[in-house]
């Protein structure tokens, strides 16, 4: 058995039968294993990250497991229903090098962005001088399996004044 770490996708030892000699090497990824540039300001975008060593295009096959012929009776992988416009897709897929959960970080690490982790913020306001004014809770309120009614019991106070918001869902 292993422990994995959903926030950085790493594994830690545990199973010495499973550990090579440096198990902190083990990483995977949770969420989305690819992604596509089909606009003209997306490929120029991932091609900026490419050249930066933050993503590379992905060359693997795509293809279905099931029995047998699809609902319209074709085994042609091409002739499949399509699964986010892959198999079928003109263009190429790309992947973080490293693992997907890499590429955010690296952008993140480039921007000079800061995040702020295990905060819930409760309103967003303009600030008098320009950018954000946010307002919220760190601590148990702030987790998001956490009750509201816990949450909402909690007294936020300024998380401070920002250039820019990113909205995430809670996961």
């Amino acid at each position: 058995h292993r422990r994995v770490d959903a926030a950085s996708g790493t594994v830690g030892p545990d199973d010495a039968l499973l550990a090579p000699e440096d198990d902190s090497t083990y990483e995977f990824d949770h969420g989305c294993q690819f992604f596509r540039a089909d606009s003209p300001q997306m490929r120029a975008i991932t091609e900026r990250w490419v050249e930066a060593g933050w993503a590379s295009r992905w060359e693997g096959r795509f293809g279905r497991l099931g029995r047998g012929a699809d609902s319209r009776g074709s085994n042609d992988f091409a002739a499949a229903p399509d699964f986010f416009g892959v198999p079928g897709s003109e263009g190429p897929v790309y992947t973080g090098v490293g693992g997907m959960h890499r590429l955010p970080r690296a952008i993140l690490a480039a921007s000079g962005a800061s995040v702020r982790r295990g905060v819930r913020v409760s309103s967003v306001a303009p600030a008098a001088g320009g950018g954000w004014a946010l307002r919220g809770t760190g601590g148990l309120a702030a987790l998001h399996d956490t009750a509201n009614s816990i949450a909402d019991g909690v007294d936020d106070a300024p998380l401070g004044v920002f250039d820019a918001v990113l909205l995430t869902d809670a996961s």
